[in-house]
C-alpha cells in the first residue's frame, strides 16, 4: 500500500571507527518503523486529513444515509430540479405562498395565457336611494376586473338578489363596472340602505 513514515537517525562521519556501530542503529530505527507500518491497509485513526483527498473522492456510497444535516447546505444550494413532484405538501406551504404586495392571486387561465387573478371584497352599506357609488380601487378597472358579484341583506339574511336591469323587484340590483368605481343601479326598495358584500376577481 501506499504510505510514508519517518525515522530519525544520527548522521555519522565516514572513515571513523563508530561508523558500524551508527549504521547499524539507523537501520534498526528503519526497522523498527517498518514493524509498525500497517500490511493489512488500516491507517490509524486521525491520520488523513482533507489535504490528502483527491477531488471527488468521497461519493455517495461513502456517505451514510441521513448522514448530512441541514447545517451542511449553502444557502440558496438546492433548486426547483431537485425538488420531485408532489414533495411540498399543503402543510409546508406558507401563508404569503401566492401572495405578493398587491394580495393573495390565483394563477389561472384569461385568455389562452396563465395569468395571476387577485380577488378583493368590498363591503358596506347601500344608499338608501337607487343608486350606490363605490370606489374599488383597481387600476383601470373597465378593462382589469375580469368578475364582479354582489350579495346585500335584506333584513334577515344575505342574498344574491335579483339582477335586474330596472327597480320592478324590491330585491333587484345591477352592478356597472367603471374605471374607478362600481356602481350599484335599479336597486329595489328591499336592499336600499342595507349592507352589501362585493367579490372582484382582477388582474394587473
Amino acid at each position: 500500500m501506499a504510505g510514508s513514515f519517518s525515522v530519525t537517525y544520527t548522521a555519522f562521519t565516514a572513515g571513523t571507527p563508530a561508523v558500524d556501530a551508527q549504521v547499524n542503529t539507523n537501520f534498526d530505527d528503519i526497522e523498527a518503523e517498518l514493524n509498525d507500518f500497517p500490511t493489512d491497509g488500516s491507517l490509524a485513526d486521525g491520520c488523513i486529513d482533507t489535504a490528502q483527498l483527491a477531488t471527488d473522492a468521497v461519493d455517495g456510497t461513502k456517505i451514510a444515509d441521513d448522514a448530512v444535516d441541514s447545517e451542511h447546505y449553502t444557502n440558496g444550494s438546492i433548486d426547483a430540479a431537485h425538488y420531485a413532484d408532489d414533495s411540498i405538501a399543503d402543510a409546508k406551504l406558507g401563508t404569503d405562498v401566492m401572495h405578493d404586495s398587491e394580495g393573495g392571486y390565483n394563477y389561472c387561465d384569461v385568455n389562452g395565457t396563465k395569468t395571476a387573478v387577485y380577488t378583493k371584497y368590498l363591503t358596506g352599506d347601500l344608499d338608501d336611494a337607487s343608486t350606490t357609488t363605490i370606489s374599488h380601487g383597481v387600476t383601470t378597472g373597465t378593462t382589469k376586473i375580469l368578475t364582479a358579484s354582489i350579495i346585500t341583506y335584506d333584513g334577515s339574511s344575505y342574498s344574491a338578489g335579483g339582477m335586474f336591469n330596472s327597480a320592478s323587484s324590491a330585491k333587484s340590483i345591477w352592478l356597472a363596472i367603471g374605471a374607478d368605481d362600481i356602481v350599484v343601479t335599479n336597486q329595489g326598495t328591499s336592499v336600499r340602505n342595507r349592507a352589501y358584500k362585493i367579490k372582484i376577481d382582477y388582474i394587473l
